[in-house]
């Protein structure tokens, strides 16, 4: 079973969520999210605080913080927050549809596992290319596997190999596993 990340420095970050600039009405209140990331990194961090300041940058629109807020609700961030897929499910489409390419994963991954919502493989397979059009480089790979054995999508391995490539080459020499493909 895949698992989703985790971030806001609360469970799991990475650097394409923190640098990430808001839209629309997050642009104005986008100091929040980043004295909320500011403080989840400083040596001694105040969690109560890093939640309420994401929870306000969310409720002013920042879809980063409603990505942050989501994975808290996915691992549960005790005692700040307890684990509630359903809340963390509606958080990832927020961001989702502002295009947040690690909330666009981890609800593909939602989908795959019937977490939180009805297992949808066709679903996750579309959220998983949109991701990977976005550049999140483990949405490619979920692409490429998608595609080798037909998970959502019409099996094809000719494309499969080209979305391996792709990783390959993104992932600047990190390996990407290419099961059951020649290396």
């Amino acid at each position: 079973m895949k698992s989703v990340r985790k971030s806001a420095r609360g469970p799991r970050s990475g650097p394409k969520t923190a640098k990430r600039k808001p839209n629309r009405a997050g642009m104005r209140n986008a100091t929040l999210y980043e004295k909320a990331l500011a403080l989840a990194d400083s040596s001694k961090p105040e969690w109560g605080e890093v939640f309420r300041l994401l929870s306000r940058a969310q409720e002013a629109g920042d879809p980063r913080a409603a990505y942050a807020l989501a994975t808290w609700r996915l691992h549960g961030k005790e005692p700040y927050v307890k684990r509630d897929v359903k809340e963390a499910v509606r958080l990832l489409k927020i961001a989702a549809d502002d295009g947040v390419p690690e909330a666009l994963y981890d609800l593909a991954v939602c989908y795959q596992n019937g977490e939180g919502v009805r297992e949808n493989d066709r679903k996750a397979f579309d959220l998983y290319l949109r991701a990977a059009l976005k550049g999140e480089v483990d949405s490619v790979v979920e692409v490429a596997r998608c595609l080798k054995y037909g998970r959502g999508v019409e099996r094809n391995l000719l494309a499969s190999r080209a979305f391996l490539d792709h990783a390959a080459d993104m992932s600047a020499g990190t390996p990407v596993i290419r099961v059951g493909y020649p290396q």
